[in-house]
């Protein structure tokens, strides 16, 4: 009986020390949106995106894949980039406000780029301006900024 409780104790504890894939992309959000993981977490919640959809996004990234448009898991992302933007008062309507998000992106990029990272924000900027869906907004947005940001490296 010792030793199931003692295993069940060891359990517990191992569990607490390896966050869960969620909980590492949380954290990892949280950190880089500068929000709290309530509020990361919020927007897990509201468009039931899966570290698996954002890994699916990241797989159109890096294949450079221009199948966006008619693909759910990825428009999830979309949607989940707005409610994020949403939560740092960086949209209005349906359009994202690239001023704050080049504040925002400052104060975590080295400054010897952020120069750059605003060039591709404003580049950005310009593929979506016409965009109404406010989830195709922020999905076309961050393939943007990622292709951009990877092809500068």
């Amino acid at each position: 009986m010792k030793r199931t409780f003692l295993f069940f104790f060891t359990l517990m504890t191992m569990s607490r020390q390896y966050p869960t894939e969620e909980d590492a992309f949380v954290n990892s959000i949280a950190f880089n949106m500068q929000l709290t993981t309530e509020e990361v977490q919020e927007c897990f919640n509201k468009t039931s995106i899966t570290p698996k959809d954002i890994m699916h996004v990241d797989r159109i990234i890096e294949d450079d894949l221009h199948t966006i448009d008619s693909d759910d898991r990825a428009l999830k992302m979309g949607c989940f980039t707005n409610c994020l933007f949403r939560k740092k008062e960086m949209v209005t309507g349906t359009q994202i406000n690239f001023e704050k998000v080049k504040e925002m992106r400052t104060k975590v990029t080295d400054p010897d780029k952020v120069h750059r990272v605003h060039q591709t924000i404003d580049t950005c900027a310009d593929q979506v301006k016409s965009i109404t869906n406010e989830c195709e907004v922020g999905l076309k947005f961050v393939v943007c900024y990622n292709v951009e940001i990877r092809r500068l490296k």
